[in-house]
């Protein structure tokens, strides 16, 4: 983990589009980097919660995210931070 976090200011022009680059910040900050978009981790869900979409980077990276509960909190907290709130979904993401 890098001791200056990155949160990009630029905003994607959809959801998917805004959640890949929420997962660049989080290759950067936490060394996960995914093969995989947004569009797929996400692809059973109408609405993301945070801790669930944490979840799903940690179970992409091949991460127990039940024994990596600090990491999924911090990426938890990132997504927070970047959205304003604890889940989102495609309908309500504004860029």
């Amino acid at each position: 983990m890098v001791s200056q976090k990155r949160q990009t200011e630029r905003r994607g022009d959809n959801f998917y589009l805004d959640l890949d680059l929420f997962l660049g910040d989080v290759c950067y900050n936490y060394g996960i980097c995914l093969w995989v978009g947004s569009n797929e981790l996400c692809a059973d869900s109408v609405q993301i919660d945070a801790m669930q979409f944490a979840q799903l980077i940690l179970k992409a990276e091949g991460m127990n995210p039940n024994t990596s509960v600090d990491m999924a909190r911090s990426i938890r907290n990132d997504f927070i931070e970047r959205y304003g709130t604890n889940t989102l979904s495609e309908v309500e993401y504004r860029p």
